[in-house]
């Protein structure tokens, strides 16, 4: 799998201070290391999983390993925060097998809000794990990971204190989006179009076309592609089949078209994305 376009600062783990000024659209993506993002300031909109986050300053957004995601800016006002990212393996030094999988469980829940005494707390630990991570003293590592550990629990503690906010305004027509993404998530493998979901949702072309734009963020093309483009991935990672049965199987009407479409969704063809996980 290709990592992130940001060079680690060690082994599996990475943290930065982001200030952004100006739309900044991070386009559908994966990647095998679990993502933070925490906003001190601004808002965000951050897809992930088939559902949009409506991010304000004070909340933390988690992003579980492999889960497909894309980041949109809807105003041009300033935002900064920290992101992190990091990969299991930098956890082992420190934490046995149960101990990680008890600490990563906090990647079921998707964005944590805090209180504002919370929120003075967090972003205490957050500076102290960035100082730490470019000092680079004595035993850095360690102390980082311990760090992280102690972040993990903070997050913790906040989601069992309080259910996950629910950050989707049931409007009617969100449910009628989710209801289409539902549709689609079940017959990805067939021919799908517009006009054909328009029909069957009893709404017209247009109006279903603006509305799954504004609320998923995607065009109704870009979604169902980006939806077989992930089980295409899913199905080369599991080895035993060829591209072409691999296509049929992810809802392509044929390799060629699927060779295409994968290589202007990843970068790669799918024939490079295979060598690459098989390495």
């Amino acid at each position: 799998m290709k990592k992130m376009d940001f060079e680690w600062l060690f082994d599996h783990f990475y943290i930065s201070k982001v200030k952004l000024l100006g739309r900044k659209n991070i386009p559908c993506h994966r990647h095998e290391s679990y993502e933070m993002y925490y906003l001190s300031s601004g808002q965000r909109t951050f897809y992930i999983g088939g559902t949009n986050y409506h991010v304000n300053q004070g909340e933390i957004v988690l992003i579980d390993r492999l889960e497909i995601h894309k980041v949109m800016d809807l105003a041009r006002t300033q935002r900064t925060g920290f992101l992190l990212s990091f990969e299991e393996d930098f956890l082992e030094p420190i934490f046995n097998e149960p101990q990680r999988k008890e600490l990563l469980s906090v990647f079921k829940h998707k964005v944590i809000r805090f209180t504002e005494v919370e929120r003075v707390r967090l972003e205490q630990q957050l500076n102290k794990l960035h100082r730490e991570a470019y000092a680079r003293e004595d035993q850095f590592g360690t102390y980082a990971r311990l760090l992280l550990g102690e972040l993990f629990i903070m997050l913790g503690r906040r989601c069992r204190l309080t259910e996950e906010a629910d950050l989707i305004k049931h409007e009617p027509k969100n449910r009628k989006i989710e209801e289409v993404l539902a549709y689609i998530h079940a017959h990805y493998r067939e021919k799908l179009s517009l006009e054909q979901l328009a029909q069957l949702f009893f709404i017209s072309k247009y109006h279903l076309s603006r509305m799954f734009k504004e609320v998923t963020g995607f065009t109704f093309v870009d979604y169902v592609r980006s939806r077989r483009i992930l089980e295409a991935q899913r199905l080369m990672e599991l080895g035993g089949r060829s591209i072409t049965e691999i296509a049929e199987q992810a809802g392509f009407d044929s390799p060629t078209h699927f060779s295409r479409v994968f290589k202007e969704y990843t970068g790669i063809s799918p024939l490079q994305f295979r060598k690459q996980f098989l390495k």
